[in-house]
């Protein structure tokens, strides 16, 4: 914990009076913690890349007043998030211009903070988690092109970490929705880059799967915010220019089909996107590229630009969030039992596509071939009915093929999966609707025990065998 002098102690509370709180426990009303970078910053910068950021505090009751830098002590500071009883802040910081991004925690009241991780990398964008825990982006040790960074998830004092993601992806800016899950932004780089995409999966890294897809030639900008009303809103650039940022709304049903651009008549450029409690939203907003991002409010409903809150002409503001209390997320039970090496994978029908409803004969296949980052892991027979059921080495990237009788690749490689230590997990075909509901049948597959992929050579005994 900071020790605080005197002398700190009296700045502390010429602070405190300057924010209005009229008690010692508790925050003022309309305190909106910012995220700014110096106005010559390049504008091509997005998502976590900022050069010497800071966050500040402004007062929306209080506007005729300054903001107040609460990182003064770090080189540089950004990714705010409130706690959900709207008093403590998460945020990665550089404490000194030599030293590794970490991710730390500051009381909003008294302005003390903590340092939560330490160690040899790079950590970055953290957010709550029910339960005393957080998750936040870091270098894991098992690299492949030596940029990945995976999902990681820790209690508040750095205890318990634990890796969650294992593809060669990058997963950053991630937010945690109100059902429990975390929807962070993951970009393929291995073998080939790849467009992000928003991923969404369990605390404990279960169940992985795609939650939006972007349009060709756009880039994410910002993190995704969940609305009270269960939208999903976040910026993207624009398909046509690379410099302007829509608003994007998503239903959190059905994201994958429920794409709406909220700013598509709006000149312009939007950087982020803060939904409020009132249903109104704080934005990061520039007319023109001769202007600095300010802060905007903006109406979803009417897609309109309300009122500029603030600005500076010697910052932009790339980032935004009030401190309010807000309805904390469900706390997900966990199936993980780390003294277990492998988990369960099951498909209903290999041969049912997002092509054809139907089983296409002349395409059909009876095998399956799973490849790793450094080659074939093994192979398996499907049953008569499509359907096949594995045992697969937890916490290793694979990827599915299906092929004929000849070996040849029928449909595949799929995106990358993992499997966490006794999750079980399936699916209903292969690049089928990821919406579409499996059919009420049982499969031959699953009435036998599952294939071993890699084989059971490579276990140490059959006791971590999932049963």
């Amino acid at each position: 914990m900071k020790q605080i002098s005197r002398l700190q102690y009296s700045i502390v509370f010429i602070f405190l009076s300057f924010l209005a709180i009229s008690c010692g426990n508790k925050i003022p009303e309309g305190l909106v913690i910012l995220t700014e970078i110096s106005s010559d910053s390049p504008d091509n910068i997005v998502m976590d890349n900022f050069p010497r950021p800071r966050i500040v505090a402004f007062n929306l009751t209080k506007s005729d007043k300054p903001v107040k830098e609460l990182t003064a002590d770090f080189y540089g500071a950004q990714s705010p998030e409130i706690s959900y009883d709207g008093r403590k802040m998460l945020f990665c910081a550089q404490k000194n211009k030599e030293d590794l991004w970490q991710i730390w925690e500051m009381d909003l009241i008294s302005l003390e903070y903590k340092q939560i991780t330490s160690g040899k990398e790079n950590c970055s964008n953290p957010a709550y988690l029910p339960g005393g825990k957080c998750v936040f982006s870091k270098r894991p040790e098992n690299i492949v092109t030596g940029n990945e960074k995976a999902l990681y998830v820790c209690n508040l004092d750095g205890s318990g970490m634990q890796q969650i993601t294992f593809h060669p992806h990058t997963d950053l800016s991630s937010t945690v929705l109100k059902d429990g899950r975390i929807v962070t932004v993951s970009t393929q780089l291995y073998p080939e880059p790849a467009k992000p995409i928003l991923m969404v999966m369990r605390p404990d890294g279960t169940k992985a799967e795609l939650f939006y897809d972007l349009p060709e030639n756009s880039k994410f900008i910002s993190r995704a915010w969940e609305t009270p009303e269960g939208m999903v809103f976040f910026t993207e650039t624009c398909e046509r220019d690379a410099n302007k940022g829509n608003i994007i709304a998503v239903n959190q049903n059905r994201p994958l089909f429920t794409r709406m651009n909220l700013s598509p008549d709006t000149e312009g450029s939007f950087r982020y996107i803060f939904p409020l409690p009132s249903g109104q939203c704080l934005v990061s907003y520039r007319t023109s590229e001769k202007d600095n991002y300010g802060l905007y409010e903006f109406d979803p409903e009417t897609k309109k630009i309300k009122e500029k809150v603030y600005s500076t002409p010697d910052y932009h503001i790339v980032e935004a969030v009030v401190a309010v209390p807000r309805e904390r997320p469900r706390n997900l039970p966990s199936e993980v039992d780390e003294s277990k090496k492998t988990g369960l994978y099951f498909c209903q029908d290999i041969n049912l596509t997002n092509t054809s409803s139907k089983n296409n004969e002349s395409k059909k296949t009876n095998r399956i071939r799973l490849t790793g980052i450094h080659g074939s892991l093994g192979k398996a027979t499907v049953e008569n009915d499509g359907s096949f059921h594995l045992q697969v080495i937890a916490n290793t990237p694979f990827r599915i093929q299906t092929i004929n009788d000849t070996g040849e690749i029928v449909n595949g490689p799929s995106a990358w999966l993992w499997i966490r230590p006794n999750e079980r997990r399936g699916c209903v075909g292969c690049h089928q609707d990821p919406e579409l509901a499996p059919d009420n049948r049982l499969t031959l597959s699953a009435q036998k025990a599952p294939v071993l992929i890699p084989s059971l050579e490579t276990l140490d005994d059959e006791e971590h065998i999932v049963e």
